[in-house]
């Protein structure tokens, strides 16, 4: 919850596409782990078995993808005279 939390932040303080796949990453491990706990604990199905595995896969491939990307700034937010040509 603690990871989900710093990339949720991390995600609306930067606003881009690698913050975007860090929180994905994060939100697949956390339902990954309800998903296992509920294997473990309150029922034996498969289904739950199979679901945690393919999140746990899932987010790995959302850090893996993020790991290569670089942060860039959207052209709407960081040029102010966007901005001024919408006030006008």
């Amino acid at each position: 919850m603690l990871l989900l939390t710093v990339t949720l932040i991390n995600y609306i303080s930067r606003d881009s596409k690698k913050a975007m796949n860090l929180l994905l990453g994060a939100l697949c491990i956390v339902f990954s782990e309800i998903m296992q706990v509920a294997y473990f604990y309150v029922s034996d199905k498969n289904i739950l078995n199979v679901t945690y595995s393919v999140l746990l896969i899932f987010a790995f491939c959302f850090f893996y993808i993020q790991a290569g990307m670089t942060y860039s700034r959207n052209e709407i937010y960081s040029n102010g005279s966007s901005l001024n040509n919408l006030e006008t």
